[in-house]
């Protein structure tokens, strides 16, 4: 877009002025340098700012094109990732670039990752980058970041999205995945061509582990044809040390799930696990069928309701019952009224009966 520099006030050509100065030298001093930058770009508030291991896992990704993260839960992870899209994109606007993200399940992107791009994007100290706030209607969008020459996305981890991964190229490219532990081989397969290519290649990947028969163990472990990779380990007691894990947290896990299982020594002391010799079904196993069902849930959520069946109380201490069912034929979560006499109930399943969008219906069948 033409800036028309005389038609300004002299205050305000003079502060587009110092931008158009500055944002070339914000990207020269800060290209290669994550630790600087998240020290000096981000409004921290007093006595708040990285962790140690998070300033060492920054600068790795300075001087490594791959570099692998696992540790237990609350070491900030997420944050990682969104501080290091965020400097790739400033820091190579101008160039041809792009950045990918993937995750073991798409929740984690659109739920967890997003959110917090737009948290520490707001956080910015743009002054000292030298340009304007993301733009919210064509810059900074809900799940995209796109620049004057380049962009960041998501794409989910399934195999049949392996070609757009792999089909991805720019001069600079950056690779994050988040929550690694149970991304598909082919997905991790189909990065590599790029790497292939000349130009500037980057990936990261960062989760809390899971069983010991994941691509992201066998990267974690350097086993044969993962050399290339710079590993941080990330360990309990680096977390209490930062303060980033409560240690009358970790003491309650210990007492409920026990030191010697699987679900502990992955969540709080960050340590791979296998399940296999524990039980008929691996946690990681377990983890998928959950983190499935809340993507239903949600993408249900959006869909009309078509059925209603209800199991109706009439007498004592007992609850009426009432389950919607919606176009793809996900059923809700049961619901459940105390204290409600026949008519309410026949009115109220009267009204939830027809196919309103969620929306709309959500009001008429109250969580009791």
């Amino acid at each position: 877009m033409a800036i028309n520099l005389p038609s300004m006030t002299a205050s305000k050509r003079s502060e587009v002025e110092r931008l158009l100065l500055s944002y070339p030298v914000f990207r020269r001093t800060y290209r290669n340098d994550r630790v600087a930058f998240v020290h000096d770009c981000i409004q921290w508030r007093e006595g708040e700012g990285p962790a140690f291991y998070q300033d060492e896992i920054l600068g790795l990704v300075d001087v490594n094109e791959r570099v692998a993260v696992y540790g237990p839960r609350g070491l900030g992870k997420t944050a990682i990732s969104a501080w290091c899209i965020r400097h790739w994109a400033l820091t190579r606007d101008g160039e041809d670039w792009k950045n990918i993200q993937t995750a073991s399940v798409w929740r984690q992107l659109e739920s967890f990752l997003w959110p917090e791009i737009a948290k520490w994007s707001r956080s910015l100290d743009w002054r000292k980058v030298g340009r304007s706030p993301f733009n919210e209607t064509d810059e900074l969008m809900n799940e995209r970041l796109r620049l004057k020459t380049g962009e960041a996305f998501p794409v989910a981890s399934k195999p049949e999205n392996a070609a757009t991964i792999e089909g991805a190229h720019a001069d600079c490219l950056f690779y994050v995945f988040d929550e690694s532990k149970i991304i598909v081989p082919v997905i991790w397969d189909s990065i590599e061509g790029a790497f292939a290519s000349p130009g500037e290649r980057r990936v990261m990947a960062v989760s809390t582990p899971g069983d010991t028969d994941t691509r992201f163990h066998d990267i974690c472990m350097r086993k044969p044809g993962y050399e290339g990779w710079r590993v941080v380990h990330v360990t309990k007691a680096d977390c209490l040390k930062a303060g980033r894990m409560r240690q009358s947290w970790a003491d309650e896990r210990k007492k409920q799930w026990t030191e010697q299982s699987a679900i502990y020594q992955n969540q709080v002391e960050g340590h791979f696990a296998s399940t296999q010799e524990s039980g008929i079904i691996s946690l990681a196993h377990v983890e998928q069928a959950i983190e499935r069902w809340y993507e239903r849930q949600e993408r249900a959520a959006k869909e009309m309701v078509i059925q209603v069946g209800a199991d109706i109380a009439r007498f004592g201490d007992d609850q009426s019952c009432t389950a919607l069912r919606r176009e793809s034929n996900f059923v809700d979560p049961l619901r459940y009224a105390s204290m409600e006499d026949t008519m309410q109930t026949a009115g109220r399943l009267a009204w939830s009966s027809l196919p309103l969008p969620a929306e709309s219906a959500a009001p008429l069948l109250p969580e009791f």
